[in-house]
């Protein structure tokens, strides 16, 4: 099965797992824990599992179209996709990501070994981090120069945090704001230890995904 990179680093909070088309996912962290609430103020969470796809080539947006799909009109603009979503990334280049209840990334990956065309498959492994709730700004506030109080909802920025590049989204999630980040797998491990002490000196914590999908929840 599919695991996310930091995987083995989510053992001190003691994950219950799940399982997301193919790939194991922390549902909740620990017991007895009241987690809605805890992302509601600020929390931490790994969604790296959930399975992405990137589109490049002139014909990529038509072909899209042509999957009954309404593409972003504007570059780095998103919208929801099957309660995933997808944003355009350039003047032909898209990225999808899934919902934990949907497939469109596997039924278009499907359709794409059966296209000609200038539509291009682009390999897409990154690790997709949520810091939610009320106080989520002030942990970027310590790790990028973006004022995401400021920042415009769906709209992709693409920045440095901690150190690293990476991109992230506004969005709300179960009613709950949340910033998307997307960060390369081979930096994952570092972002991932430095959000989480962040969070954490900051009296927030680390969740499970249900929080925020509640299909997850047993």
């Amino acid at each position: 099965m599919r695991r996310s990179p930091v995987h083995d680093a989510l053992a001190p909070w003691r994950p219950a797992w799940g399982n997301v088309q193919g790939g194991v996912i922390a549902a909740g962290m620990g017991e007895g824990r009241d987690e809605v609430g805890a992302a509601a103020t600020l929390a931490l969470c790994d969604v790296s599992v959930l399975p992405k796809l990137g589109l490049k080539g002139s014909e990529s947006g038509r072909w899209l179209t042509d999957q009954s799909i309404i593409t972003p009109v504007t570059i780095y603009e998103s919208q929801t996709l099957d309660a995933g979503l997808i944003v355009r990334t350039g003047a032909d280049e898209f990225f999808l990501e899934d919902d934990v209840d949907s497939s469109r990334v596997a039924q278009l990956t499907e359709a794409l070994s059966r296209t000609s065309g200038d539509v291009h498959h682009l390999v897409r492994e990154d690790a997709t981090f949520l810091v939610a709730g009320s106080r989520r700004c002030e942990v970027m506030a310590q790790t990028c120069g973006v004022n995401f109080a400021e920042a415009p909802s769906q709209h992709l920025i693409m920045t440095r945090v901690a150190g690293v590049s990476c991109a992230v989204l506004p969005e709300s999630r179960n009613g709950i704001a949340v910033l998307r980040l997307w960060v390369d797998p081979s930096d994952a491990i570092y972002l991932w230890a430095q959000l989480a002490e962040i969070v954490t000196d900051l009296a927030g914590t680390v969740v499970g995904a249900a929080c925020f999908y509640p299909s997850l929840r047993g």
